[in-house]
């Protein structure tokens, strides 16, 4: 809406200076005064001129409005970061302590990740297959096969993994 007014405005006037009583070629009007037109045109080009730098205005705040909160997300995702990387590798110190410090668990492979590397496998090997019976050059036909079969089971393993995630994402909560 905030966009829509300065738009307006400009709009209002230039119709405003296009249809103003200047002379143009054809008509007969002749006007001997020429300080009022003078100032009616310093008028409009004033407020033209402040609805451009109005526009420019809301053009920069909207700009250092998306800086704000993308520089704001960097650094939650960077306190995030930081928060886990602590969380892990706090240890006892005491020499009291018996107690020997605890590993973190670790993480294997996402399901995304592992149905992207088993999709891209059976990718190849059927598009190999497949385009070496298909073509007339065997060899050739194998090497595009393969790579068309490796990229479309690659991106159907991991569309099939990601859905594996969210069904465990969902059944965590």
């Amino acid at each position: 809406m905030k966009p829509l007014i300065p738009i307006s405005i400009l709009t209002a006037v230039i119709i405003a200076a296009c249809s103003g009583s200047a002379n143009q070629p054809g008509t007969s009007q002749t006007n001997t005064n020429t300080q009022p037109q003078t100032d009616v045109q310093s008028e409009i080009q004033l407020a033209k001129q402040q609805t451009i730098d109005s526009v420019n205005r809301v053009q920069t705040a909207n700009r250092i409005n998306r800086l704000t909160a993308d520089s704001v997300a960097a650094v939650e995702a960077q306190h995030t970061k930081i928060a886990t990387t602590h969380s892990h590798h706090t240890t006892n110190n005491t020499a009291v302590s018996t107690t020997q410090p605890t590993e973190a668990k670790k993480k294997g492979m996402s399901n995304t990740t592992k149905g992207a590397l088993i999709g891209t496998g059976a990718g190849i090997v059927t598009g190999a297959v497949t385009g070496a019976l298909i073509d007339g050059k065997k060899g050739e036909g194998a090497i595009v096969g393969g790579l068309i079969g490796g990229a479309a089971g690659s991106g159907i393993g991991a569309a099939a993994g990601h859905s594996m995630d969210n069904k465990k994402k969902k059944a965590g909560q």
